[in-house]
């Protein structure tokens, strides 16, 4: 999370030096993207959705900041390119990289597209604690399925919400 802070301040510095100048795709890769990249490239392996919500923020604030579109869509293709990379080579190699978690990735993708549930505990969980909300819910505090959710007050607060205040 420091890390991706750290990215928008120093692309936001970058882009308020050069507001007067005539940004150059060539200078702007390799002092505003180089780094970007090489930050984003760090994280991936750990956490795929802070890499992608820091790469938007990264974008959408160069798109304020005045960087031209044409190079915008460049950079979008090249991170397309480099995450594919990424991914075909800890599939082809993955000895190579024992922390990411691209078979979570895979498996969640999997399930999503199948419909298939059987190794989808949390989700079937969820549902339950929704369906059991009905209109009214249980009332505050009285959920049954906070006790079988993992991370029920974070991740899965929205099931125990609906189960313990329903629909309305």
């Amino acid at each position: 999370t420091l890390a991706s802070v750290v990215v928008m301040i120093y692309v936001s510095r970058y882009l308020a030096r050069n507001k007067e100048n005539e940004i150059t795709f060539k200078q702007s890769l390799l002092y505003m993207w180089l780094p970007v990249g090489v930050v984003l490239a760090l994280i991936l392996p750990a956490n795929f959705s802070t890499t992608a919500i820091t790469f938007g923020m990264v974008i959408i604030l160069a798109f304020l900041g005045g960087y031209p579109i044409k190079y915008i869509i460049s950079i979008l293709g090249v991170g397309l390119l480099c995450f594919t990379l990424f991914i075909l080579s800890a599939r082809a190699f993955p000895d190579a990289m024992k922390n990411s978690r691209i078979s979570t990735w895979s498996s969640r993708i999997e399930n999503f597209v199948s419909g298939e549930s059987e190794d989808n505990y949390q989700a079937e969980k969820a549902k339950i604690a929704i369906a059991s909300g009905e209109i009214y819910g249980k009332g505050p505090g009285k959920s049954v399925q906070k006790n079988f959710l993992p991370q029920s007050s974070s991740d899965f607060i929205y099931a125990i919400i609906g189960e313990e205040f329903g629909l309305l």
